[in-house]
This record gives structure tokens, C-alpha cells and sequence, in this order.
């Protein structure tokens, strides 16, 4: 009897050994995984920080467009940085204006009351609208460019130099 009593307390101690290592190794564990929360709450919280200051970084450039919107609503039309070049329309707003009507039919082939009907019929056709980056031909100048590409056949470079307009345009229009 005593040998089972020593083999029980045996027993017994060694499962008191265990159950020893099995919580101090739990105390362990949950002292890691809490200074891992820690360590994961304070990079959270750093990281919220960063975005609020992104956000008011945000809300900022958001007021400055807001107050930014009415000046450019004051001037509508903004001037072409680089890529629209300056171009003489001196001969098409002085020198067309001032043509007899003998020049007119001599140059446009048609009388300037024709050339009138003929620009009131296509303008819902022709008709283009205006943007913030050019400023699109007008029906009228469209039409007499069409017109002096028929009556002259003249080229394309010379008609664009002539109606102030690039050669493209002038391919477009007739």
C-alpha cells in the first residue's frame, strides 16, 4: 500500500509540474499577445493620426478648389497655354467686310445675300459649340472657307493663312 501511495503522490507531483509549466507558459503567451496588441493598437492609432491629417490635408485643397470655382466661373474662356497658335484674322474681320458686290461675286463666286440664305440653312448642321480650351469657327467663316476652296482651289496653306485658321480646319470645313 505504501508503494501505490508513493507512485500516486508521484504522480501527482509530477502532474502539479506540469500543470505549473502549462500555466506559466499561458501567463507568458498572454503576455505577448498583450504587448503585441499594444504594439498593434499604437501602430493603429499612428496610422489614424496620418489619415486624419491626409483628410485635413484634403479638406483644405477641397476649400481652396471651393473658393477657387467662382474665379474661374468669372473668366469663362481661359487662354490656350501652347498648343493654339496666334493667327491673323485681319483679312476675314477688316478686308471681307468692306468687299463690293462685284468682289464678293468675283472672289466667293455667289452673291453675300446667297452666301447669307446659305449660312441660315446650315447652321443647325454646321453649328459647333465653344469650350473652355478654343473657341470654334463660326458658321459664316466655315461656309467662305469652303466656298473660296471651291472658287480659288487654292491649298489648304494658303487658305489657312488667309482665314486665320489652321490647315486642319480648313481640311474640316471643306
Amino acid at each position: 500500500m505504501e508503494v501505490i501511495q508513493q507512485l500516486v503522490f508521484a504522480l501527482l507531483g509530477f502532474w502539479f509540474l506540469v500543470v505549473t509549466i502549462h500555466v506559466a507558459l499561458s501567463e507568458r503567451r498572454l503576455l505577448a499577445a498583450k504587448r503585441n496588441t499594444a504594439e498593434k493598437r499604437r501602430k493603429l492609432l499612428a496610422w489614424v493620426l496620418r489619415q486624419e491629417e491626409k483628410y485635413t490635408f484634403v479638406r483644405q485643397r477641397q476649400r481652396w478648389q471651393r473658393y477657387r470655382i467662382p474665379l474661374f466661373l468669372i473668366n469663362q474662356r481661359r487662354r490656350p497655354v501652347t498648343w493654339a497658335h496666334c493667327r491673323a484674322n485681319e483679312w476675314w474681320d477688316v478686308t471681307i467686310p468692306e468687299f463690293t458686290r462685284t468682289q464678293w461675286v468675283h472672289n466667293f463666286r455667289i452673291s453675300e445675300e446667297t452666301f447669307s440664305y446659305l449660312c441660315a440653312r446650315l447652321r443647325p448642321v454646321m453649328e459647333k459649340k465653344s469650350t473652355n480650351f478654343r473657341v470654334s469657327l463660326p458658321v459664316r467663316k466655315r461656309v467662305a472657307i469652303a466656298l473660296w476652296k471651291l472658287a480659288t482651289n487654292s491649298e489648304y496653306r494658303s487658305i489657312s493663312d488667309l482665314f486665320g485658321v489652321s490647315k486642319s480646319s480648313v481640311c474640316r470645313c471643306v
